[in-house]
This record gives structure tokens, sequence and C-alpha cells, in this order.
């Protein structure tokens, strides 16, 4: 009988340990290392020569970046890859990323991004070139790189009309983040001359705000209208004290009278006398003529003219006064008024009893002569009062007073009462809350400031609570006082508190508002004063607030206008773009923007509550001009904004300065 042999089992037992010890490992190791080497080998097969790997490697890239949690490690990979990339490939690739939404900055570096864009100028139709400027316009930050400002100028070199026009444009944006900014102001100066009058217009308007020493010079007289219109405005802006083009221009009764008309408005930029005696005579030859496009020269004459509102022999004064006999509602009359500002008569504005009758026709009460009276009485109270000095001396307030002038009143009156700004504060149009919230913001002592602050958030009104909360933001008070006003300590919102305790009635209302529109006014306030709380449940934090604004300026529920002033304040970029950018960068049609400035800036005069908070070298808007010339105004303020729009400091003054 044999006997078994210890040692051979010995042996297939330790052998048979082993392989389960080394299945154990490498099991788990196999599971967990396969999807990394997978993935090393997809993102190898990238820039495979086999198709079929190539194919099998985008899709993969597409289906592991469209998930949830994509590796951190793919994207870095994939980008790493295309450096080693023909051009075919590169675009594969790109459209790869592309479809899994990861195509874009700041995720794509800023080569294989330049690369990308170099091919869509040198391999793509006219619409991809006309596209290629917004991308460049989108990095500020590289505005110095040489590759950038190559391909800049190629497309403002471009054989297409349109295509330089948005390379003039991106030219404008990348201007003022650059630091070193000749090449930027060589292809605007270069565009000057440009075959398409859009763009040569758009060029000369940058020339005339960017003030260049490039002694271009071009005859106006040879060029397109609106090219000429441009010239004339550019040359006595950048000129100031040689001002003899626009005098030339406005003196030729035979030239364009489009062309005449802006000659008026540019001699407004020189202090010369020779600029102020030829509107002084233009004044005086028109002020009878009967011509409507000559009364226009006239009209932009009159806000031109310089003239010593202290002196009312002053010839420009003398000259003004020649209109006096105009009927009270003509827009000569009314800008003679405006300018002639604290000199002109005192109007006693009386309402008409008729008004106060309630069995009288509503339907003729617009005609009815003694309305009539009050309304022109009414407007030219507010050309004075808009064409005065704040502060300088007092103005009588009379019930009579259609809200509009008496706003204006208040914004002018040496002695200003906080109780006459309450019941605009209170109204329910945005635009007038923010104007009277500028008034107090630039007028109180900062006593008052405080006491209105606390009295409106205090108020039952939740529009007046909304303005306590702009005002606090404006003036960076902490509107500390008693909750409500006495007699409410046993209601609901009160229920449990000491109506003795004063509080922080901002940081209160964010919270306890039971309306979520009022409390994002507060946390607007709040943010104004960089005092969101951190650790806040309610409140956003700043970073959220900051990126949430955007969206709340389409919110029908929200008050824009006070938005864009909170913006505003803060310098928060999108502000402007908001205000002056067009809804579609790409639309030809110039009316294509976000905001309607005429009614906004004239017609609710909200121009007075923006321009405090825009930089000193900001460009005007005439609140009293004809509507051509405040839609220049505009479009000279949108050039700006495109110049300034990445320079520091370069478009809002990030606090509040004085108007």
């Amino acid at each position: 009988m044999d006997r078994p042999k210890p040692k051979r089992l010995t042996w297939m037992l330790w052998l048979a340990v082993s392989l389960l010890l080394v299945l154990s490992a490498v099991v788990p190791l196999t599971y967990y290392a396969a999807p990394h080497f997978k993935r090393w080998l997809m993102v190898q097969q990238l820039t495979s020569d086999d198709l079929t790997k190539r194919e099998e490697a985008l899709s993969y890239v597409v289906a592991h970046l469209n998930e949830r949690n994509p590796h951190p490690n793919l994207l870095p990979g994939v980008i790493e890859q295309m450096a080693e990339a023909d051009d075919e490939n590169f675009y594969q690739i790109v459209q790869a990323l592309d479809t899994a939404k990861r195509w874009g900055r700041p995720a794509i570096p800023d080569d294989p991004w330049l690369r990308w864009l170099a091919m869509m100028i040198s391999e793509g139709g006219e619409a991809s070139r006309k596209l290629a400027p917004l991308h460049l316009a989108d990095l500020p930050e590289l505005a110095d790189d040489p590759r950038v400002v190559k391909m800049l100028k190629g497309l403002t070199q471009d054989k297409k009309a349109p295509v330089r026009y948005q390379a003039l444009l991106a030219a404008a944006e990348l201007y003022g983040a650059a630091d070193n900014r000749q090449p930027y102001e060589d292809m605007i100066v270069d565009r000057t001359d440009d075959a398409a009058p859009k763009t040569a217009r758009q060029a000369w308007l940058m020339l005339g705000l960017i003030n260049p020493h490039s002694g271009v010079a071009a005859n106006w007289r040879d060029r397109p209208t609106d090219v000429a219109e441009a010239i004339i405005w550019a040359a006595t802006r950048t000129n100031p004290d040689v001002p003899r083009p626009a005098i030339d221009a406005l003196a030729d009764k035979a030239a364009d009278v489009k062309l005449r008309a802006i000659a008026a408005y540019a001699l407004s930029y020189s202090k010369t006398s020779d600029a102020n005696d030829a509107l002084v005579k233009l004044i005086l030859d028109d002020a009878n003529d009967p011509n409507a496009a000559r009364q226009a020269v006239a009209w932009r004459a009159i806000l031109s003219v310089r003239l010593d509102q202290a002196n009312e022999n002053d010839p420009a004064a003398q000259a003004l006064l020649a209109y006096r006999d105009r009927p009270k509602n003509d827009p000569l009359y009314l800008s003679a008024v405006h300018r002639l500002g604290a000199v002109a008569p005192v109007l006693d504005i009386q309402r008409p009893a008729i008004l106060d009758d309630d069995d009288a026709d509503p339907d003729k009460l617009a005609e009815h002569p003694d309305v009539v009276r009050w309304q022109h009485l009414n407007l030219v109270a507010l050309a004075r009062f808009e064409g005065m000095t704040p502060g300088e001396r007092d103005v009588a307030l009379t019930g009579g007073m259609l809200p509009q002038t008496r706003l204006a009143a208040l914004a002018v009156t040496k002695n200003l009462n906080p109780d006459d700004l309450v019941p605009f504060m209170r109204a329910s149009s945005m635009s007038v809350r923010d104007r009277a919230c500028m008034i107090a913001a630039t007028r109180l002592t900062r006593q008052q400031q405080a006491d209105l602050a606390v009295r409106l958030l205090r108020d039952f009104d939740a529009d007046a609570k909304i303005s306590g909360a702009v005002l606090a933001g404006l003036t960076g008070i902490d509107p500390v006082g008693y909750r409500l006003p006495v007699g409410l300590e046993d209601s609901d919102v009160l229920q449990g508190l000491d109506p003795g305790d004063k509080i922080d009635l901002l940081q209160y209302w964010a919270e306890k508002s039971d309306a979520w529109d009022k409390r994002a006014v507060m946390w607007l306030a709040l943010w104004m004063q960089d005092r969101l709380p951190d650790d806040s449940k309610v409140i956003p934090d700043e970073a959220k607030l900051e990126s949430t604004l955007t969206g709340w300026l389409i919110n029908d529920d929200l008050p824009w206008t006070t938005i864009v002033l909170a913006m505003a304040y803060k310098a928060h970029p999108e502000a402007g773009q908001f205000l002056f950018a067009k809804r579609d960068p790409l639309n030809e049609d110039p009316s294509d923007l976000v905001v309607d400035h005429i009614d906004l800036f004239d017609k609710h005069r909200w121009w007075s509550a923006l321009q405090p908070l825009l930089a000193d070298d900001a460009p005007k808007f005439w609140v009293w001009a004809d509507t051509d010339l405040e839609n220049f105004q505009v479009e000279i303020l949108r050039t700006w904004w495109l110049l300034n729009k990445h320079r520091e400091g370069g478009v809002f003054r990030g606090g509040l300065g004085t108007s």
C-alpha cells in the first residue's frame, strides 16, 4: 500500500494559495485600472492614422465628456493631443468637443483657441469671418498677443464690408484692454478711409473719442453726408482750439442742413471766441426763420453757445432773449429758457380750477385754454430748472407744478427738504424712484439721508421700502431704526419682538419681507454696501447675486432700471452691456438695442440718475436736444462704451460721483 507524498501535496497547496492571492490582487487592480487605460488609449487614438480608431476615440470623448462628472483628466488629455493633430484632425476634435458642449472659453486654453480662430478666418466663408471678430473681442486678456493683433488687422482689411465693420468694432473693444494700444489705433485710423460709409463713419467717431496723435485729416466736403458728419464732429472734439472746419460748415448755407446742424453741436466743444461768435450770429440770423430744417440748426446752436449766466448783457444771453416772443411750447424758446437757466423769469404756475370741476367734460379738458397754458408753463419751468446749477438759489414750489417739473425743482433748489422727496420715493414708476433717490444721495446731508432711509424702510408702502433700500445702497448708510411704526407691536410680523429694539432695517426686510421681489431689492442694497452675510441661508452670497443680476434685468417682477443703477454703482460690466449693446451683435439694424435710450434718458429723464455714476470722460446726453441729435449722442455713448468697456475704471466710477 502506497503512502501519500506530503511534499508534493504541500507544493500544490502553496501554488493554489499563491494563485488565489494573485487573483485577489489582480482582479480589483484590473477592475480599477482598465477604465484609466482605456481613457488613455482613446485619447492617444484621437490622432491615429487609422480612421476607424480615430472615429472610435472621438465617439468616446463625446460620450464621456457629456457625463455629469467626467474624469478630470479627460479634457486636458484631449487638449494635449490637439497640439499633435493636423488641421483636419484638429477640426474633428473641435467638433467632438463642441458636440459635448466643452468647446469654449475659459475651458479651452489660448493656443488651441487661437488656432481654431485662425482656421475660421483662413478657411471659412464670409459668415465665419464676420463671426471671428466677435470671438476675438471676447479675449481682452490676450489683447497684446501678436496672434490676436495679426488676425484682427487682417479682418479690418477684408474684401467684404460687413467683415471690416465687425473687425473695427472688435478693435475698439481690444483698444481699451491693451497695454500697447497703438496697433488698434492704427486699425481705427486706417478704416477712416473705408469705402463703406458705415465703417468710415464709425471709425471717425472712434477717432474723435480716442483723440490720437496721428495727424489724420480729411475734407468733409468730399465725403458722403454720414461720414462728413462724423468728420466735422471728430475734428472739432479732438482739436477744439482750431474749430475752423465746423465754423465753415455752419456758415455755408449751401451745405447739407444735416452737416450745418452737426457743426452747431460740434462747436459746443470749443471755448474759442471765434466758435462762440459764429454760434451767436447764427442764433440771431435764424431767430425768425420759418424754415424748419434751418430752425433745427439754430436749436443746436442755442444749446451749444457759451454764455455768462450771471450777466444778462452777455451777447450770447441777448441772442437767446431774441426768442422770448415765440410760443411757450416752441422747442427753440424752451431751449433758450433752458440755457438761460437761473436768469430766466420766475413763472407763476397755478393749477386751473377746471381740473377740479367734477362736472367738466374729460374729453375737452386737454383742449381747454387754461389747461394748455398750465401745461406749457410747466414745460417752460422744467426747461428753466434743468438749466440751473443745483444749490445756487431757492426755488419756490407751487401746488400747480406737474410731478416732472416739481422733481426737477427739487433737484436744484438750494434748501432741499427731504419731506418733499417722499412722494416721489413712494411712486410706482421705477425711474421716478431712481431719480428721487439720486437727488437725495447727492443733495442731502448725511444725517438727512440716514433719517430718510429709516423713514422709508418703516413705511407701509412697498415702493417706499424699495427707495429706502436704494438710498441706503447709494450712500452706504446702515439704516438702523424700529422695525415698524408704533402701534403694530401686536401684528403677526412682530409677534414676540420688542418694538423698542432698534435693528438694521435693511437686513431685517431682506430676511422677513413676505414678497420675493422686495427681498431681492434689499439683497441688492446690501450687495451695494458690500455686506451680504456669508452665514445666511436666506440672502445669497455676493458671487451668487452677481451671477443672478443679468437674469433679474429681464424679470418683469423686478425694477430693471433700479437694478442697472445698482450695477452701475458697483461698476458691474453687465450694466454697460445691458445699456449699450445690441441684442444681436451681427444685426445690421442700428436700432436693435435692448434699451430705448430716447424714451429712458429723455422722456423718463433717467439720464439724471445714471450720469453721476459714469466716468468723468463720459459723453453727455442733452435732454433738450432734437431727436436726431439725441440719437447721435446715443451713438457716441455706445462707441465710448466699446472703447472703454475693458479699461479698468473706464465706464463707471465704482461709486457715487457728482454730475
